[in-house]
């Protein structure tokens, strides 16, 4: 592969690895406020990115960076730290898609309980509801030869 093509490459990494970051971290700031509906926007513009990325990373894994005859010096080391910059970036998007993960399982747990706690309440309201419609009951017995008053809810 020529020394432009790697470097074309590595460049494309580099500001696909950018975008990524910046992606990500609005994607922790909107599952914090519950953003979901921006959060499922945002995701699916980051899809063609993650394949663009993967694709570039494919192309440039199977390049041996040290059989490379470049043109200068300059040129490697400038390659050698684009590399070093994408591997960091590369990094921190691993670190920060693991707090957006977190983030969203604690985010689902809370809307389960929140959930739970109105399917809760909804019951109890139903059963008072129930038991004042009903009230209690007043019977006579002939064996008592009077009224008595029927406190059990059924």
């Amino acid at each position: 592969m020529l020394t432009d093509e790697i470097s074309r490459l590595l460049s494309d990494q580099f500001h696909t690895l950018q975008t990524l970051l910046q992606h990500s971290q609005t994607q922790c700031e909107m599952i914090r406020e519950g953003r979901m509906t921006e959060l499922l926007e945002l995701l699916s513009r980051k899809t063609p990115l993650i394949q663009n990325l993967q694709g570039t990373a494919a192309k440039l894994n199977s390049v041996d960076f040290d059989s490379v005859d470049w043109q200068a010096p300059t040129q490697r080391r400038a390659a050698q730290a684009i590399q070093q910059q994408c591997q960091e970036m590369s990094d921190s998007l691993m670190q920060i898609e693991a707090e957006c993960e977190s983030l969203l399982v604690a985010s689902r747990q809370a809307m389960s309980d929140r959930i739970a706690e109105f399917d809760r309440a909804s019951a109890a309201r139903e059963s008072y509801a129930t038991a004042g419609t009903q009230g209690p009951t007043v019977s006579t017995s002939a064996q008592s030869g009077g009224k008595h008053l029927d406190l059990s809810s059924g």
